[in-house]
């Protein structure tokens, strides 16, 4: 008796809705092929609510199988299975074939093995990736439709608002559906959205971690719109995503690889039509303690000392770490640690912190002597509307570049009407203006910032000074983070006493810094990748 080919069989119910076909009936198909043909099934893939136009599935481990000679081939319900991606079907179906290993579909009858069948299986392939290729076309263009009307290109509830959706069921209406325009309503209701607002402030304002803010989401019974359990990394990237600032997050105009479409990190946020949970005051604030983060190690962000990544050797200028000692620690010279050419000098953290407090202290204190604003001070000029000249350079740029189109395509059907000298030098103008349009726009995303001033920060040093022994070590040092560049630990003038400065934000630079040392934080350096300039 011939013993049963051992085959594998493979299921997977796609994304797309047309094509949520169950498991159980493909694996019902697949095992009776098999018991008609006499192969023996003798492991199963399931690959639930994946998409055919990526490869990066649990099918693969069953070409590996085959490759490792352990199988003759893939069952699958269809070969629309197998894949929707023409590139893909190709090079996987070829490991496949050049092991001897065969693909089979459970409902169309082809046999591989002969030209005509290899054609048949060929055009089967095709039309898949053709009616893949059709429905993204079609999702792609309901996509920019909805964002044309400033909704979220998905439809779906969004935590901390009721989703008002276009369709109800209504059977007192013909079709059982009733069309309604389709909102986001703030949850007031259920108090999710003003914990989110509060949350944003939470992490602006304090430094509060996802993962701490994700565990007091449970601790208040919230879970996600799908109904599962908040994680750190769920709810930074749904914070990230700007929807409770009112803003919409797409990636469009994406030159990545396919395969890295999900990671993609070329965001672009504009204004939706949902209203807005937080301040814009406060989604820059978030924006900026996000890119705070970024700078930092990945060990410091969890801050276990209030001056963590501000202490600094004066001699190198180079960072110093706190080394446990008893009840107290010994901050000492990175530099020197490692066998640098640094002398290295130490303080005591217990010391460190007596420095802060006296600092926050002369800080508060000195709000007596702050500048008296006249009564009737002149009002600073009004500055022009940042959006207006936004959209009049990008009015000009466009119009620009349409008449750069207009004069080249002219040039192409009839080059005899233009010189070529007056050609080049009208070329030449018209790319030299919309450039310069394109730098000026270039100029609005770069704000000039202002240095900072004391009398900005002594509100919030005079609010939590009071408070300050009841914050966590992680709270403090976001605080410092706010006020202090840096603390300058000098050689210690005798074993129990240590010398430090404290230096705020608000102190002049040293002309002798390099500017270039200063850590950027680029887009590639953003936690999932966020950018937060508004387009």
């Amino acid at each position: 008796m011939t013993e049963w080919e051992p085959f594998i069989g493979y299921i997977r119910v796609s994304t797309w809705r047309e094509e949520k076909i169950s498991p159980e009936i493909q694996k019902a198909a697949i095992a009776e092929w098999a018991r008609r043909n006499r192969k023996r099934i003798i492991a199963w893939i399931v690959d639930l609510d994946v998409s055919g136009r990526t490869f990066k599935r649990k099918i693969m481990r069953g070409i590996e199988l085959i490759e490792a000679g352990k199988a003759r081939g893939i069952a699958v319900w269809r070969y629309s299975r197998f894949g929707r991606d023409r590139v893909g079907n190709a090079v996987n179906l070829a490991r496949v074939e050049n092991v001897g290993g065969r693909l089979e579909s459970a409902t169309e009858p082809v046999d591989a093995a002969t030209a005509i069948g290899r054609f048949q299986r060929g055009m089967i392939l095709e039309f898949s990736a053709f009616e893949s290729d059709r429905t993204g076309e079609q999702w792609k263009e309901v996509h920019a439709h909805r964002l044309g009307l400033l909704l979220p290109s998905g439809g779906r509830p969004r935590f901390g608002y009721v989703w008002h959706p276009r369709r109800l069921p209504d059977a007192t209406v013909a079709g059982g559906w009733r069309l309604q325009e389709e909102w986001y309503e703030p949850d007031v209701a259920s108090q999710a959205g003003p914990v989110l607002a509060d949350f944003y402030m939470e992490h602006a304002e304090i430094g509060t971690g996802f993962k701490t803010l994700a565990e007091g989401l449970t601790d208040l019974g919230y879970v996600t719109t799908r109904g599962k359990r908040w994680t750190d990394t769920s709810l930074l990237r749904y914070m990230d995503s700007g929807f409770a600032a009112g803003y919409l997050q797409v990636r469009d105009n994406c030159l990545c690889p396919k395969d890295k479409k999900s990671s993609c990190r070329h965001w672009r946020r504009f204004l939706g039509a949902q209203e807005s949970l937080i301040s814009e005051e406060t989604w820059q604030a978030y924006g900026e303690r996000r890119k705070a983060v970024a700078k930092r190690p990945p060990r410091e962000r969890n801050a276990t000392y209030e001056a963590t990544s501000l202490v600094k050797c004066i001699l190198c200028k180079g960072a110093m770490t706190a080394h446990p000692n008893g009840t107290d620690a010994y901050w000492r010279c990175v530099r020197r640690d490692h066998g640098g050419d640094c002398e290295g000098v130490t303080a005591t953290n217990s010391q460190l912190l007596r420095d802060i407090r006296q600092f926050l202290s002369d800080v508060a204190e000195g709000i007596d002597n702050a500048p008296v604003i006249p009564l009737h001070a002149p009002t600073k000029p009004t500055a022009p509307n940042p959006a207006e000249v936004r959209a009049q350079l990008t009015a000009d740029h466009a119009k620009w570049q349409k008449a750069l189109t207009r004069l080249i395509t002219d040039y192409a059907v009839n080059p005899d009407r233009y010189p070529d000298e007056a050609y080049d030098e009208a070329r030449k103008e018209l790319e030299g203006n919309r450039d310069a349009a394109l730098a000026e726009l270039a100029k609005l995303d770069e704000p000039e910032e202002e240095a900072p001033k004391i009398e900005d920060f002594r509100p919030l040093v005079i609010g939590v000074l009071p408070e300050w022994e009841t914050f966590t070590v992680q709270h403090r040092n976001a605080i410092l983070q706010k006020v202090v560049r840096h603390i300058l630990v000098s050689p210690r003038p005798s074993r129990y006493e240590t010398s430090a400065e404290v230096v705020p934000v608000w102190a002049p630079v040293p002309k002798d810094t390099d500017a270039a040392t200063e850590p950027s934080v680029t887009l590639e350096d953003m936690p999932d990748g966020i950018a937060w300039s508004i387009a």
